[in-house]
């Protein structure tokens, strides 16, 4: 059965980071945990969230805390009270500043993405539901998350020395250092009497305590990201998989592919 506090709680919260100029905001929202991941940074728990109303659901949800968080458990409505928009390459992310996790519990209803491929906020007919509001606030709201370049607070990425090749859901904050050419490459088929040819391209990445890492990519990635990763620019990198190196190849100590 649908709580009747979770109505429209994710559209009413956007409206308000949307429309505020401050960078910490007092809500009073209630929203329902639909999943978590937990990762460490230093001596914090950083915990990545997707949380969902009786409609939508948005994964860009984050809470740093020193302590594990014992009630945190799918289904169970979280009193959100205060939270700090924090943009990073044109995605929103929303971290948990003041919260409380109530007794509260229901099943989790048939919720889709607000946040569609193409970072549009849309509603269920389709419509980007802030339209109308970026047309009224397009006057010199320099704060206005849509028009800021906030970092995320530090301790939601993950240090390239803390990554393992168990490591998944990482996000990581890294300045490109070198990028390489695209290179070819064949790969034979299974038959071994026909190949193919593979293209790549690395680039090397350093992290803010110094670490440094090649990441790699292939084929279809090429197209995606060449013309987009520049060097000496700052990226923040989600996903991926990380491989321990063939050292014919790099002297670089692990590659994230």
């Amino acid at each position: 059965m649908e709580d009747p506090k979770l109505k429209d709680q994710i559209k009413k919260l956007l409206y308000q980071v949307k429309d505020s100029e401050q960078n910490e905001i007092d809500v009073d929202i209630y929203l329902q945990i639909f999943s978590f991941k937990e990762t460490e940074r230093d001596t914090k728990k950083v915990y990545l969230m997707t949380l969902c109303d009786n409609q939508y659901k948005y994964n860009s949800f984050f809470l740093a805390c020193t302590e594990s968080v014992d009630k945190l458990e799918k289904g169970k409505i979280i009193h959100l009270t205060e939270v700090s928009p924090k943009l990073i390459k044109s995605s929103l992310y929303i971290r948990i500043k003041e919260y409380e996790i109530l007794d509260d519990s229901c099943e989790i209803g048939n919720v889709k993405d607000i946040k569609d491929k193409e970072g549009t906020f849309r509603d269920s007919d389709g419509n980007d539901i802030f339209e109308k509001k970026e047309n009224k606030n397009n006057n010199n709201n320099s704060n206005n998350y849509t028009n800021s370049n906030i970092p995320m607070e530090e301790d939601a990425y993950t240090s390239l020395k803390q990554l393992t090749t168990f490591s998944r859901d990482f996000i990581i904050f890294v300045r490109v250092t070198k990028k390489s050419e695209i290179k070819t490459f064949e790969t034979r088929n299974n038959n071994m009497n026909s190949s193919n040819q593979g293209k790549l391209f690395y680039f090397i990445v350093l992290d803010r305590d110094g670490n440094e890492m090649q990441c790699t990519c292939f084929n279809k990635a090429v197209d995606k990201f060449y013309d987009i990763i520049e060097e000496d620019q700052l990226y923040e990198i989600k996903g991926g998989y990380v491989k321990l190196n063939d050292k014919k190849y790099t002297r670089i100590k692990v590659i994230i592919k």
